[in-house]
C-alpha cells in the first residue's frame, strides 16, 4: 500500500527532481516508511511506500532487468505467487519477493491483455522509456484512487488530487460535478470537484505515447444466467470461495486486524480471519456515545467474545466531529457519500496504534443483496414472469422492511428519476430548494440521470442485474476509495475479502431469487456462517453506519459551528447553497426532540451542505490547501 505520483512532460528537462518530490511529500501520508523518485528527460515518476510484503526489497520505482520499463505502484495483487509460478515456469528469474516486481514482468509479457488476470486492489503507472509510453490502470472496482490531469500538453498523475494541485495553473470548481454530487450524494462520473482534473475509473487503462492518448476498458460486469443452480448449492460454492478469499487477503509481513461493525458482513470476516489467526486476532469497532439505535456494540462484542480476539473500541463523540471533519474532507479530496467518512476515519485512527493492515466487510451488501431495493428487483423479475407469484414475495417482506420498499415501489411513479433503483438522495425538486436559482441556471440542460442511464440501458439487464451494476460502478466504488483515503491518512492499509474476483464472479452468476432465498437480504452469507456467527447478529436490523449528526447539530459547540459554516456571508457570495433554504432546515431539527426519519433526512442535507462549504474553503479559497477547523 503506497502512494504514487508523476509528471509526463513534452518538453524535456521541463521538470526536476524536486517537482516530484514535492507530490510525494503531499501525500507522505500514504508511505512513511520508504520513498523513491524516478527522473529522465520527459517523465518523472515518485512512490511513497507503506512496507506490507517483502519489507526489505520492495523499493521502488522498480526497474525490469534491461532497465527498460519502470513501474510505480500502489495496492495488493492477491494472486502474485500464482502469477509468479507462471512466469517462473516460462523462464522469467526474480530478484526479489514482492508483488511489485510480478505485477512489472506480468505486464511486460502480456501487456494490456494481462490485466484482467489481475486479483487484487491496484492502482501502478509503467513507463515504457523504448516506446516513450505511460502507461495507468486500475483495478476493477476502484479500490485504489488514481487522478489525472493534462495542462498544455504535459500529464500530472497521483494517488490523491492535493498532490496535482500545485500544477494547476487555475484551480475551479467543477459546477456540474456539484450538481452532481448534490443530486446522487455521490459523483458518479470520470469527472471530479477540480474542473480540470479526472479520476481513471475502475477497470479501465488510459496510455500517452508519441502516437498520442488512448483509454480503454479490460474488464467490465456481465451476468451468467444459470437458473438451474440449488440453494444449497451456491451456499457451499460460496462458502468455499470466502474463505479462500479471506486467506489470500491475510498475506502480510506485518500483523493484520478486521473491522468488525456488528453487521453479518464483517463479523464473517472477523470469523473467518480467527480461523487463521487464532489467538492473535484483533477487531476494531466504532461506536457512537448515544445508546440505541447508533451503539451496534451488542453485535460486534457477541463476535469478538466468539472468536476471542483483542478487542478494541472508540467512542465518537461531538467534539471529534468538530475535531476531526477538516481533516476528513482533506484528505477525501472531494465530498463523498454519506456521513460514514468521518467514524471511518475514527476507526483508522485506532487501528494504526495497532496494526498496518486490516480487513473490511465493504462490498457484501452490494454483490449478494444486502439492500431492502432488492425486494423490489425481485418483485418486478417474478411479475415480469408470473404476476401470481409477486403474492407470495410481498408476504414475505418483513413489517421493518416495508417503507424503504414501499418507497423504491411507488415513488418512481411520481418521481421517474429513482427508476434505475438508486436512492436519490435530492430529488428534482428538493434540488431547487438545495441550490440558488444562479446555480441552477449555470447548469440548465445538465441531466445528470444520462450517468447512470449510461450504465444500464441497451443492455437487455434484468432488474436485478440493473440495480448490482449500478451499484459495482457507482456507489461501491466510491465507499472503497473512500475508505482507502481515510485509512491513509492514518497509513493504515485497508483490504476488501468481499470484493475478491472470484466472488465478484459468483455474484454476478446466482440469480436474484438465491441471494434473496425465502426473502432474506444476503441469504447466501446467512446460510453459509449458519453456526459461526453468534445468534444475535441474525436478529439485528440492517442499520449500514448511522450517525448521531441531527443530535449533535442541536447542541453545542457544533451548532454554532455548522451556523458559522452555512450561514456566513462567504456562503451565501458563493452562491452555490440556498442559505434560506437551509436556515429552515436547521430551525426544524433545532425544533425536534426525537430523531425520526426526518431528522436522518435534515441532518443529511445539512451535512452535504456543509461539506461542500468546507471543501471550498478547504481547497479553493486557500492557495496552500489545509485542513479548515
Amino acid at each position: 500500500m503506497c502512494g504514487i505520483a508523476g509528471i509526463l512532460s513534452k518538453e524535456q528537462h521541463k521538470y526536476c527532481s524536486n517537482h516530484i518530490r514535492r507530490m510525494i511529500g503531499i501525500i507522505s501520508h500514504r508511505g512513511p516508511d520508504d520513498e523513491g523518485v524516478y527522473c529522465d528527460e520527459n517523465v518523472l515518476l515518485g512512490h511513497k511506500r507503506l512496507a506490507v510484503l517483502d519489507i526489505k526489497s520492495g523499493h521502488q520505482p522498480m526497474f525490469s532487468s534491461d532497465k527498460r520499463h519502470i513501474i510505480v505502484y500502489n495496492g495488493e495483487i492477491y494472486n502474485y505467487l500464482d502469477l509468479r509460478r507462471h512466469l517462473e515456469a516460462k523462464g522469467h528469474v526474480f530478484k526479489t519477493h514482492s508483488d511489485t516486481e510480478v505485477l512489472l514482468s506480468w505486464i511486460i509479457k502480456y501487456g494490456i491483455e494481462g490485466l484482467s488476470a489481475l486479483n487484487g486492489m491496484f492502482a501502478f503507472a509503467l513507463w515504457d522509456s523504448q516506446k516513450g509510453r505511460l502507461l495507468l490502470a486500475r483495478d476493477r472496482l476502484g479500490i485504489k484512487p488514481l487522478y489525472y490531469v493534462e495542462q498544455d500538453g504535459d500529464v500530472f498523475f497521483s494517488s490523491e488530487i492535493k498532490a496535482i494541485l500545485p500544477f494547476i495553473s487555475n484551480k475551479e470548481a467543477n459546477l456540474q460535478t456539484i450538481y452532481e454530487f448534490v443530486t446522487f450524494q455521490n459523483v458518479l462520473s470520470e469527472h471530479t470537484f477540480f474542473k480540470d482534473v479526472q479520476k481513471l475509473l475502475p477497470g479501465t487503462w488510459l496510455s500517452w505515447d508519441r502516437s498520442g492518448k488512448k483509454v480503454g476498458l479490460y474488464w467490465d460486469i456481465s451476468f451468467e444466467r444459470n437458473y438451474n443452480v440449488s440453494f444449497e448449492d451456491c451456499v457451499e460454492e460460496y462458502k468455499s470461495v470466502l474463505e479462500e478469499s479471506v486467506n489470500r487477503h491475510l498475506i502480510a509481513d506485518v500483523p493484520v486486524g478486521t473491522h468488525l461493525s456488528g453487521g453479518i458482513d464483517s463479523s464473517t470476516i472477523a470469523i473467518i480471519t480467527a480461523k487463521y489467526l487464532g489467538q492473535h486476532a484483533n477487531t476494531f469497532t466504532g461506536a457512537f456515545t448515544d445508546a440505541g439505535y447508533y451503539d451496534e456494540r451488542i453485535g460486534s462484542r457477541a463476535v469478538a467474545s466468539k472468536i476471542k480476539a483483542a478487542a478494541h473500541e472508540v467512542e465518537i463523540t461531538a467534539k471529534d466531529y468538530l475535531d476531526n471533519i477538516g481533516q476528513v474532507i482533506y484528505h477525501l479530496d472531494e465530498p463523498t457519500l454519506g456521513t460514514g467518512a468521518l467514524p471511518q476515519y475514527m476507526v483508522a485512527k485506532l487501528v494504526s496504534q495497532s496494526v498496518k493492515v486490516v480487513l473490511s466487510g465493504h462490498g457484501g451488501d452490494e454483490m449478494f443483496a444486502g439492500y431492502q431495493v432488492n425486494k423490489v428487483a425481485l418483485l418486478k423479475e417474478v411479475w415480469n414472469k408470473n404476476p401470481w407469484k409477486t403474492v407470495h414475495t410481498l408476504c414475505g417482506i418483513r413489517m421493518d422492511e416495508w417503507t424503504r420498499v414501499l418507497y423504491f415501489l411507488i415513488y418512481p411513479f411520481f418521481c421517474p428519476e429513482v427508476r434505475h433503483g438508486l436512492y436519490i438522495m435530492t430529488p428534482k425538486g428538493r434540488r431547487s430548494s438545495f441550490l440558488t436559482e444562479d446555480f441552477l441556471a449555470q447548469n440548465e440542460g445538465f441531466d445528470p440521470f444520462e450517468i447512470l442511464s449510461g450504465y444500464v440501458e441497451g443492455k437487455n439487464l434484468l432488474p436485478g442485474e440493473k440495480l448490482m451494476t449500478l451499484y459495482l460502478k457507482t456507489y461501491l466504488p466510491t465507499l472503497l476509495s473512500q475508505e482507502d483515503k481515510v485509512s491513509m491518512a492514518h497509513s493504515v492499509e485497508t483490504r476488501t475479502p468481499l470484493c475478491d474476483n472470484h466472488l465478484i464472479t459468483l455474484a454476478c452468476k446466482y440469480p436474484l431469487h438465491i441471494k434473496l432465498w425465502k426473502n432474506s437480504l444476503k441469504s447466501i452469507t446467512k446460510e453459509a456462517m449458519r453456526g459461526q456467527l453468534p445468534d444475535v447478529i441474525y436478529k439485528l436490523p440492517k442499520r449500514g453506519f448511522p450517525t448521531p449528526f441531527a443530535k449533535w447539530f442541536r447542541e453545542e459547540p457544533v451548532q454554532s459551528f455548522m451556523q458559522d459554516l452555512l450561514f456566513d456571508n462567504k456562503t451565501r457570495q458563493r452562491g452555490i447553497i440556498d442559505v434560506s433554504y437551509f436556515k429552515k432546515i436547521f430551525n426544524k431539527n433545532q425544533r425536534s426532540k426525537v430523531d425520526s426519519l426526518y431528522d436522518y433526512e435534515r441532518a443529511n442535507l445539512l451535512y452535504s451542505a456543509s461539506v461542500i462549504e468546507l471543501w471550498f474553503r478547504t481547497f479553493i479559497d486557500n492557495p496552500h490547501p489545509q485542513p479548515v477547523c
